[in-house]
């Protein structure tokens, strides 16, 4: 299981970087933004809007592509982060442990997350193949 599984704002994370890998030996960071920040660590970027299914700039299967090319257990810790924190970095977050098999985790985090934009979550899931 992760070690270090934490979701916040792009700007928190990039804020609070060294602290967040000296918890981990090999940590993952994921954002989600069609915005650009400064950092000089390595991220994996998935440039989509937080807006609904039929909207202009929804997730695409590009975006699960990437996703699908990640080997997430190589990893110990995962920091994933969009704009606020709020909708898409919850609703990848979710998606993922889904999965990867962790379906407590990803229900816990669907609870929590109460403005976790499902359509982007629904659409990870149904892009996805099961990797368990």
């Amino acid at each position: 299981m992760v070690k270090q599984f934490i979701i916040k704002s792009i700007t928190d994370l990039i804020y609070d970087y060294d602290k967040l890998i000296s918890q981990c030996k090999k940590p993952l960071f994921i954002f989600i933004t069609t915005n650009k920040y400064d950092y000089y660590f390595d991220a994996v970027v998935l440039d989509f809007n937080d807006v609904s299914i039929g909207e202009e700039g929804f997730i695409t299967e590009k975006h699960t592509n990437i996703l699908k090319g990640i080997d997430f257990d190589k990893y110990d810790g995962w920091f994933i982060g969009c704009d606020a924190g709020l909708c898409r970095s919850p609703a990848v977050a979710s998606a993922i442990c889904r999965y990867m098999g962790w379906n407590k985790a990803s229900d816990n985090l669907k609870n929590k997350y109460r403005y976790m934009n499902i359509d982007v979550y629904g659409f990870i899931i149904s892009n996805l193949v099961k990797k368990r």
